[in-house]
């Protein structure tokens, strides 16, 4: 939980008031395609009512008909049909965006509307949307040699991740190779493992572009030494 004063948003002037403002969290990673979801629990000041809630974010004030007057996420094209809230009376709300796109990075706020005025907290919560990539430790090896593959996003991921791995898009790897964590370390390689590795989250669809394993035969790495060497009277 996160503690945050609110302010009141006037001619894009935020004035600190004394009242607090908690979130589920104030910083996210969620996958693209993925879906977010943040709760904001608020005290409004005594004796004012809240009328609506919504959530904004500054990346979209070039959306917005003044730049100093936040506008709902619902009515927002980019968002169009991948926002909902819940709980938008009261003392609470939920916002929940679906379908996440890199795009949708940035911070959220969340604004009630009262008899007195229109209220945000000042701080906000940071969504970083999280796409997939394999890094390996090399790219051509001889039969017998070890790789590591892993599975790297730009902000590490909530809830403990399941890392799922594939070769040659859909197909999975073999129980032969040893997995812990978002790494794949293939072992003792031999040219049946050559082929283009990808990676994805249990639970999710996204899968990660390939990268590209070229095992070369040990026994023709030797003929070709053994003739070179000979060539060259060695």
């Amino acid at each position: 939980m996160n503690h945050f004063c609110l302010g009141i948003l006037s001619d894009g002037l935020q004035v600190t008031v004394d009242h607090e403002v908690t979130y589920n969290s104030q910083s996210i990673c969620g996958l693209k395609g993925s879906s977010v979801v943040i709760t904001i629990l608020y005290t409004p000041p005594t004796n004012q009512t809240v009328s609506s809630v919504f959530w904004f974010s500054p990346k979209q004030r070039h959306h917005w008909w003044s730049e100093d007057q936040p506008e709902d996420l619902l009515l927002d094209g980019d968002y169009m049909g991948r926002v909902k809230y819940t709980g938008t009376g009261g003392r609470s709300s939920t916002l929940t965006i679906t379908d996440l796109r890199l795009g949708d990075s940035g911070v959220y706020h969340c604004l009630y509307v009262s008899n007195e005025g229109r209220y945000s907290d000042l701080t906000g919560v940071n969504i970083t949307v999280a796409g997939l990539q394999v890094k390996t430790s090399a790219h051509n090896v001889t039969e017998g040699q070890d790789v590591t593959l892993t599975c790297s996003t730009s902000c590490s991921l909530s809830n403990n991740p399941t890392f799922v791995w594939y070769k040659n898009e859909r197909q999975p790897v073999t129980n032969r190779h040893v997995r812990k964590n978002n790494k794949l370390y293939l072992i003792s390689l031999n040219t049946e493992d050559q082929g283009n590795y990808s990676c994805g989250v249990k639970g999710h669809n996204l899968i990660s572009s390939a990268v590209t394993l070229y095992i070369s035969n040990l026994y023709s790495c030797v003929q070709q030494q053994l003739t070179t060497s000979s060539r060259y009277g060695l």
